[in-house]
């Protein structure tokens, strides 16, 4: 549960969708990633799998005051391993340079712009 002052306000939130970003370095960006990790930690490699989905989980309004971001893991580990990983990825995503996410919210957008996404051509999210 994550409010949203803490990102600048609601409109702050829904102009730069910094969700959309975490959700990119979290479950499929870099060599640190999460996915990446769990998927190094997979005894059947052999087998192609989802192995994180992250994203806003319930999107609430400016009445709210908050949303619930959500991180699921998923395969053939035990709590213990995953809460590791989770635990040194979000470590890992809180220590990215500024640029790093200038580059990751540059990624973002031009994903969406390339898959035409149910956005209009906009400037990078996340943007400070």
């Amino acid at each position: 549960k994550l409010p949203y002052a803490a990102l600048g306000g609601f409109d702050a939130f829904e102009q730069y969708k910094p969700h959309v970003v975490a959700s990119h370095l979290i479950a499929y960006a870099g060599p640190n990633s999460i996915s990446t990790t769990l998927q190094q930690l997979d005894p059947d490699k052999n087998t192609p799998r989802r192995y994180v989905s992250a994203g806003i989980l319930l999107e609430g309004d400016s009445e709210t005051g908050y949303f619930i971001y959500q991180i699921r893991a998923l395969g053939p580990f035990s709590v213990k391993s995953i809460l590791q990983v989770l635990n040194n990825g979000l470590k890992n995503l809180r220590s990215l340079s500024h640029e790093s996410l200038l580059n990751a919210a540059q990624d973002c957008k031009d994903l969406a712009d390339l898959l035409a996404w149910n956005y209009p051509l906009r400037e990078p999210t996340a943007v400070e």
